[in-house]
């Protein structure tokens, strides 16, 4: 037996929650859940630890005394007010029972009705994700479009542990120590709005090792069977404008199982597919670890407002931005936002030394970016510690929105072992167009996960004392599974996903669709090797290499210019209905530019022996239609599906 002295229907609460604890805890026993309201809001500042995996009741049996522990959730509800009784339209049990004789029995289930407007789930497949349930869980409008104030969680000096958060407007959650054992599902309404999840030491989303889930199994201690596994482990944002996830020590999103329903995936962008009364378009993700205790990127350790001055604020920084964001005007948009652009060009401070380090072959070529990182994160690196292991999660945008990631005193680490499936592994996507852009102080290794954009977007990845490496995953179709189409059985809308398509693992820029422009791929280790390994570096644009020694060149495939790299040129044999376009696509041309009056052992070619090539090419898989046919052949072509 179990005791869940919490357990109702549901337990509509009032629209806004305030709690200040100025000297100690907050604790969450049970949950919340708020009637909604446009003004609702929810506002928990603690000088000590939100603690939401607590004691929920007492089980006495047999003479021994058993706590069961249970996790809170916090959902800030958005369903239409009107469809919620009220004085207006108060509830009626005959309205629904009707008045015959067999009513006068209480009905099973008769709440229902009411209890569909708030069971939430952060689902991104599966039945909750009808478009008539989402239209159940949020109103139209949305429902918090006129409101400014962010929900707020605060842990001053303590942790953030064990809560499930449902937000409807941006929201800042920050902690002094650790943030672990969560699942928080945000959402953005305008693309001004910034989302901050931010911790003093470790961001640990999915974790069994929590010390109160610790606390919760000792001795004495039972975990109520409905918070038994830890929290799903998701940082998930819908809607447009920018969600920072911001660890002061390391962020590891753990090791655990993804879910069927599309939950237990990471940190994840994904637009409107929880909400379909948001902007198609999603927010950009701005990952860093290692960046000491913060109040968001503009309220960091990094000097930010330095960096502006030196490098944005310039005719050069005006070129950037027109690059970056045409037509935005740098003065009039808030701080966070000139933060999150001057990381962007950041980057391209570093994408342009290495390619000028490869025309010119000197060192010196280097100066302007390491001057650039002097800037923004200061002389000293060593007081920078904190790494980002991503393990069996992602870090993806499903609909558009770039990828930004910052390590200033370690390095970023993706799966190391085969866990999901080998066929969409792990790892940093743009599954709907987006750009990447990540700096590591040490090595970039991806183990059997992937770099990839899928549908548009560049890619800069620099490594300053460390390696690039693509990794050990296949980078070819291991089965020729179908294009995926999605209906939802309430509507009959047709979906088709053909980002599935992108299979295997490596570094790439892959067009999965016909009309995208290519993407060009810039790998920079000044001190270190840019390794191919088994997964490869596929570019649908131009490849930039600029590092001491790249090895296993023969598993690199672009489309464009290669610089850097003895990449091999392939041509496709000539099969019978296969589109120039996919004979194009197949070939590959290389402009193998080795840096002039570089000494030798600063930049050293693998001689790798030319491998026997297998071009293998998908016509069709029978009985579909034309356009059907038109869209595989592109993304098999597009997948570079060669095993050499």
């Amino acid at each position: 037996r179990e005791v869940n002295p919490f357990g109702n229907l549901f337990a509509l609460q009032p629209a806004s929650v305030s709690a200040v604890s100025f000297s100690g805890d907050v604790n969450l026993a049970g949950g919340l859940l708020l009637s909604p309201s446009p003004r609702g809001n929810v506002s928990i500042l603690a000088s000590g630890s939100i603690n939401a995996l607590q004691p929920s009741g007492v089980l006495i049996s047999g003479g021994a005394t058993t706590t069961y522990w249970g996790n809170a959730v916090v959902n800030l509800s958005d369903a239409n007010p009107a469809a919620v009784p009220g004085i207006a339209s108060p509830f009626g049990y005959q309205s629904i029972a009707g008045t015959s004789a067999s009513a006068a029995l209480t009905q099973v289930g008769f709440l229902d009705f009411i209890r569909a407007l708030f069971l939430e789930s952060g689902d991104t497949l599966g039945s909750n994700v009808t478009l008539l349930t989402k239209q159940l869980l949020h109103g139209a409008g949305p429902l918090h479009r006129d409101d400014t104030e962010p929900l707020r969680l605060y842990a001053g000096e303590g942790d953030i542990s064990g809560l499930t958060l449902f937000a409807p407007k941006f929201s800042r959650v920050i902690a002094g120590r650790d943030i672990s054992d969560i699942s928080f599902y945000i959402q953005n309404l305008s693309s001004s709005d910034t989302s901050l999840v931010a911790s003093g030491r470790d961001l640990l989303p999915y974790t069994t090792l929590s010390h109160l889930r610790q606390e919760a199994s000792s001795g004495g201690n039972a975990i109520s069977a409905s918070s038994g596994a830890p929290r799903d482990g998701d940082i998930q944002i819908s809607g447009p404008g920018t969600l920072q996830v911001l660890a002061g020590r390391t962020l590891d999103l753990g090791i655990g199982s993804n879910n069927p329903n599309g939950t237990g995936v990471g940190i994840t962008s994904i637009g409107n597919t929880r909400n379909p009364y948001l902007p198609d378009d999603g927010a950009n993700l701005v990952i860093g670890a290692g960046i000491g205790p913060s109040l968001g990127l503009a309220g960091s350790n990094l000097n930010v407002a330095e960096f502006i001055d030196t490098y944005v604020e310039t005719e050069q920084g005006a070129k950037y931005l027109k690059e970056i964001a045409p037509g935005i005007d740098f003065s009039t948009v808030d701080d966070e936002e000139q933060a999150r652009l001057a990381v962007e060009v950041f980057y391209r401070i570093l994408r342009d030394a290495g390619r000028d380090y490869l025309k010119t072959g000197r060192k010196k070529s280097y100066e302007p970016a390491n001057k650039a990182i002097e800037v923004l994160f200061g002389k000293d690196a060593t007081k920078w510690t904190g790494e980002i292991l991503t393990r069996s999660r992602d870090i993806r945008t499903a609909n558009g929105g770039d990828i930004s990631m910052i390590t200033p005193g370690g390095g970023i680490t993706l799966a190391s072992s085969t866990t999901g499936s080998t066929l969409a592994p792990p790892g940093i996507v743009t599954a709907g167009g987006g750009n990447i852009g990540i700096f590591a102080n040490n090595s970039v290794s991806i183990g059997i996960g992937r770099i990839f954009t899928l549908r548009g977007g560049d890619e800069v990845i620099w490594s300053s004392k460390g390696d690039i490496a693509a990794g050990s995953s296949s980078k070819t179709v291991q089965t020729a599974s179908p294009t995926r189409v999605r209906i939802d059985p309430q509507s009959a809308a047709v979906q088709t996903d053909l980002s599935g398509l992108a299979t295997g693992g490596g570094i790439g820029v892959l067009n999965t669709v016909k009309g995208v422009a290519p993407g060009d791929v810039d790998l920079i280790a000044p001190e270190g090797t840019v390794d191919a390994g088994d997964a490869g570096i596929r570019v649908s644009g131009n490849l930039n290499i600029a590092a001491n020694q790249v090895l296993n060149a023969a598993n690199i495939s672009v489309s464009g210019s290669s610089t850097g790299a003895a990449a091999p040129t392939v041509s496709s044999p000539g099969v019978s209905g296969i589109t120039a376009a996919s004979n194009t696509a197949a070939a590959t041309t290389n402009t193998t530019a080795l840096p002039a009056n570089e000494p030798r052992q600063e930049q050293k070619v693998e001689t790798v022996e030319s491998p026997s090539i297998i071009t293998v090419e998908v016509i069709g898989y029978g009985g579909a239609s034309d356009g059907d046919e038109e869209e595989e052949d592109v993304s098999s072509s597009d997948e570079s599906l060669q095993t050499q």
